[in-house]
């Protein structure tokens, strides 16, 4: 099956923001697509120098599905990010204050 690589990278990009944004830290829904967006971008990465002519536009596409995958796995695997505390959620478990200082 070939379609667009930029289909790849929306859905990347689109899975990343839903789960992070609806899930709670400790689901197992995080970790169950991880392997949906690792093979995402991997199909990403294999098929943009076919489907996109110019290297530097695919390399560019490349680029932005690889880091929003690493992304994906810092945000959502790793440190667990909660929009309702606005920050990790290992923070919050730790006693760190929810804000910052400003510096003036």
């Amino acid at each position: 099956m070939s379609y667009h690589p930029l289909f790849d990278s929306a859905a990347v990009l689109a899975l990343t923001a839903a789960t992070v944004g609806f899930t709670l830290p400790a689901s197992w829904l995080r970790i169950a697509l991880l392997p949906v967006v690792g093979s995402l971008t991997w199909h990403c990465l294999l098929n943009c120098p076919v489907h996109i002519e110019r290297s530097a536009w695919a390399s560019a596409v490349g680029g932005f599905t690889i880091s929003s995958f690493l992304h994906y796995l810092d945000v959502a695997v790793l440190n667990g990010w909660s929009f309702d505390i606005r920050g990790p959620s290992r923070d919050l478990v730790k006693g760190k204050p929810r804000h910052r200082h400003r510096v003036a």
